[in-house]
């Protein structure tokens, strides 16, 4: 019926479009695959919303109508956004060739993001290529995927030092959080002027690598700027960064953090602190 509705409908309404999501059948595959090539832009994107619901239906074939060049932004980025959760490995070929045909950088993030999620021999090599010549939002989001799909120690080390003199903050954190797997003392003098900053948006970075640290020191730092940062933001990012260590190590720590002044942060301390060891607070005491 909702593909006799829309066959017959002169301007086929997106929300329509949309649910075919949830009854994919070969009937509905021929007719998203010919709503992806509608001329109202509304209708391609509920179209490419759709598409995730097609997973045994050669999502890729059906996205055909969208992979060319001159799409517009939206579209391209839900195309990517569907096919990285209907695809397969098979469907990291199809996306390179998606990046290469648009250069709108919003929809390259989508596409790398997805292409990482779907991993496969030919990722990696694409991710590395990325970090010679892409957008800095592009190359953070490759770091990412780099990460995701577990690239060798001694292919990626090399090429995150370089990425660190990024004016971008988002390349550079990533590139400190993936440098945090090799070099620690590299990513710990780096991020001594980040936790000193006047800038809340600097420090908000450095609680947020410090989660990936996982070293006796990077526990004790974030432990105290979880309770003496003048930010309720950072602090807990601070408090996220310490749940991220082993519960007999964290939980005393969080434990200590359930007096914060802000009510915000007294209420992440507290559900932090039940998860990761539920210890009674008496039982707790200064280290």
């Amino acid at each position: 019926a909702l593909v006799e509705i829309l066959q017959k409908a002169t301007e086929p309404r997106p929300e329509l479009v949309a649910l075919l999501g949830r009854y994919p059948s070969r009937d509905t595959a021929r007719e998203l695959k010919r709503l992806l090539a509608d001329r109202d832009v509304s209708v391609r994107i509920a179209a490419a919303l759709a598409l995730e619901g097609f997973a045994d239906h050669d999502p890729v074939l059906l996205a055909r109508p969208l992979m060319r060049a001159g799409e517009s932004r939206w579209p391209l980025v839900h195309l990517a956004d569907s096919l990285g959760r209907a695809g397969s490995a098979d469907s990291v070929t199809p996306l390179i060739e998606l990046y290469n045909l648009t250069p709108d950088p919003l929809a390259q993030v989508a596409i790398v993001r997805s292409i990482a999620n779907l991993g496969g021999q030919r990722a990696a090599p694409f991710l590395l290529s990325l970090l010679d010549g892409a957008a800095d939002p592009v190359k953070a989001v490759a770091v990412e995927g780099l990460v995701q799909v577990r690239t060798p120690r001694d292919e990626l080390e090399p090429r995150l030092v370089p990425l660190l003199a990024s004016s971008y903050p988002r390349l550079t954190a990533n590139a400190l959080v993936a440098l945090a797997e090799f070099d620690q003392g590299e990513v710990a003098r780096r991020l001594v002027g980040w936790i000193r900053s006047d800038e809340e948006a600097l420090r908000l970075e450095g609680a947020f690598i410090l989660g990936y640290m996982r070293s006796p020191s990077g526990l004790k730092v974030t432990a105290k700027l979880a309770r003496a940062d003048p930010s309720p933001v950072v602090r807990m990012e601070h408090l996220r960064a310490l749940s991220k260590y082993p519960p007999a190590e964290s939980a005393p720590l969080l434990g200590l953090c359930l007096s914060q002044p802000d009510a915000r942060a007294r209420s992440r301390a507290a559900r932090l602190w039940i998860r990761a060891f539920p210890l009674p607070p008496a039982a707790l005491s200064e280290p």
